[in-house]
């Protein structure tokens, strides 16, 4: 399971050993180095994000542009991945800049959100742009921010 870097571009000529040693710590951190010997195709929606986010980091880069990256991966997992987001911005210190819709991880896991609808409609910290005014101008008329409580 190479894709197309420098360490791994001719992967068919290389022992498995060399393409390990260049990934694998990587594959480590994250948490799927078992997945090295697997086809893509046989990787579920989450653990397929997780590679593919390992690999882009091997060239260390100050940027991470994530696009719906929960897309594909189950409800149980959307918030182990979140976390693991937050975990690899924090070690590798990079920006991540992330699209979503899910607006329950937005408000606990973003340091400035962008609330976009055709245009920027607003901008700020979660808790300046998690509330009625600013969703509405973002979303419609019908929306307004949902305040769960835990009972214990």
């Amino acid at each position: 399971m190479a894709l197309r870097l420098r360490e791994t571009r001719h992967w068919f000529w290389q022992s498995h050993r060399r393409i390990d040693a260049a990934i694998g710590g990587t594959l480590a951190q994250i948490g799927v180095e078992p997945l090295l010997n697997r086809p893509l195709a046989q990787l579920s929606g989450g653990q397929l994000q997780r590679v593919l986010i390992a690999f882009s980091l091997l060239k260390k880069p100050d940027l991470l542009l994530l696009d719906e990256p929960t897309a594909g991966v189950d409800t149980p997992g959307e918030a182990t991945f979140y976390d693991l987001i937050a975990e690899i911005q924090s070690r590798h210190r990079l920006t991540v800049i992330l699209v979503s819709h899910d607006l329950s991880m937005v408000y606990r896991h973003a340091a400035w959100v962008y609330a976009l609808n055709g245009t920027i409609c607003c901008e700020g910290p979660p808790d300046s742009v998690m509330n009625a005014d600013s969703l509405k101008k973002a979303y419609g008329l019908h929306v307004s921010p949902y305040h769960h409580h835990h009972v214990h």
